[in-house]
Formats: C-alpha cells, structure tokens, sequence
C-alpha cells in the first residue's frame, strides 16, 4: 500500500506540458489587457494633471500681475508644445497624447505660432480659453476678461 501511494505522489510532482501553455496563455492575455488598461488610464491622468497645472499657472500669473502692479502674459507655444508665464524661467511641456487649443485675443503676441492671455495689475484679462482633451475626454479652462477669473468647466 506504501509503494502505491509513493507512485502516485511520484506521478503528481510536475506539471504537464497543456498546464504549462495553458498558465502561459493566460499570462499573456492578462499582460495584453493590462497594458491596453494602462495607457488609457495613463493618456487620462496626464489630461487631468495638465488640466489642473494649467489651471495653477494661469491663477498664478493672475496673482503676480496684481502683485508686481505690472502686466503678467502666459504663452502657449503650439510648435513646441510648451506652456510658460513671462518672466519666469519654467516652461511646461504638453504631453503628446493631448490636444491643446487656446482661443485668445489676436495681436497679443508677435510670433504667430504662441498664443498669450495677458493679466493687468487691476486684476483683469485679455480673456480666453483653453481646451485640453485626449480620445474620451475635454476640459475647458476659461479666463474671465473683466474679472480674469480663471476656471475649469
């Protein structure tokens, strides 16, 4: 009876080559839908990051204009796809699997391809508004002109 029991525990010690493809395939599928889960999720976390710095930068710009009691522009380089306020040496890069559109006063600034909305000392704006989306989602980031008060919606 020991000897049949010493066979069969023998017998069970590995794995069959079915098991081995079969735990593979499905390591594969899971990695496949992961990975497919992680960029979707990633593209959405960097909308929202750069929706909320943007959003950060503008109201910033907004409080140094008021208290430099000078006039404060934040850009937008299309080409580059780079974000900054004037005067501050910092300039932001927009992630690629966004798209930026920035709706603003004409003639603010003198190269075509930058966009600016300006801040006056009084607090006030040139106005205008960004839209930040990826595939699924948008968020529209606008600047009061009377007030400059800045907001996502």
């Amino acid at each position: 009876m020991n000897q049949k029991l010493l066979n069969t525990y023998k017998r069970s010690l590995g794995f069959t080559l079915i098991e081995l493809l079969m735990t593979l395939v499905i390591a594969v599928v899971i990695t496949g839908i992961s990975a497919t889960a992680y960029s979707r999720l990633s593209s959405s976390a960097a909308l929202k990051a750069t929706s909320q710095d943007i959003l950060v930068t503008l109201r910033r710009a907004r409080i140094s204009a008021i208290a430099k009691s000078e006039e404060v522009a934040f850009s937008v380089d299309n080409d580059k796809r780079i974000y900054w306020v004037a005067g501050s040496n910092r300039q932001r890069l927009i992630d690629s699997s966004l798209d930026l559109k920035i709706f603003s006063a004409k003639g603010l600034s003198t190269n075509k391809n930058i966009s600016q909305i300006r801040f006056a000392p009084d607090g006030s704006s040139s106005g205008g508004e960004i839209k930040l989306s990826n595939d699924k989602k948008m968020y529209r980031i606008v600047v009061e002109w009377l007030s400059g008060r800045v907001e996502i919606q």
